[in-house]
């Protein structure tokens, strides 16, 4: 997934100067092979006969297509971000039951029985939040990055629409 940054800017900018009504059957020349611009270019171009509003249809579903592609692993994060505090919550419910069962069979042998399952306890938790934070926080930086690409991609493909001269 490429960046949004000036990176992003500048290659917008650099598209929008390139389409021209002259040379629109061009376009995927110049497109990265495989990308979200390129899909939608060539699905653009295949059906540029059949009026604007098919055109702006098709730009929708395809839109829908290469956000669906883009998103298509970054599910794994999501899901580990969201999981992987409970499952650290678990360990810790587990070691202070264990904690409280050792005080209970070990009475009177003072605070180091149940020091271990404590300790236990926090393990689990802090393995949840270290688990959790990486994953969310690229979870959200790549879906933001997805966004920033269908953004420029629905702009994209509305001036490709309108270059094309269709009614």
């Amino acid at each position: 997934v490429i960046g949004h940054s000036s990176y992003q800017t500048k290659t917008l900018f650099e598209m929008d100067k390139k389409l021209d009504p002259g040379n629109i059957d061009q376009t995927i020349q110049w497109l990265k092979p495989e990308s979200v611009m390129q899909a939608i270019a060539v699905d653009l171009l295949q059906h540029r006969n059949q009026g604007k509003e098919i055109l702006q249809e098709r730009l929708e579903v395809q839109l829908t297509l290469q956000r669906r592609r883009l998103e298509k692993r970054i599910v794994i994060l999501g899901t580990l971000g969201n999981n992987a505090p409970f499952i650290g919550l678990l360990g810790t419910v587990l070691g202070v039951i264990h904690a409280f069962q050792n005080l209970a069979i070990y009475s009177g042998q003072g605070p180091e029985v149940v020091m271990a399952g404590l300790a236990d306890a926090l393990i689990a938790t802090a393995l949840g939040i270290v688990v959790a934070l990486p994953c969310v926080a690229s979870y959200n930086f790549l879906q933001r990055k997805i966004n920033d690409i269908i953004n420029d991609a629905d702009h994209f493909g509305k001036k490709m629409i309108m270059l094309m001269g269709v009614s």
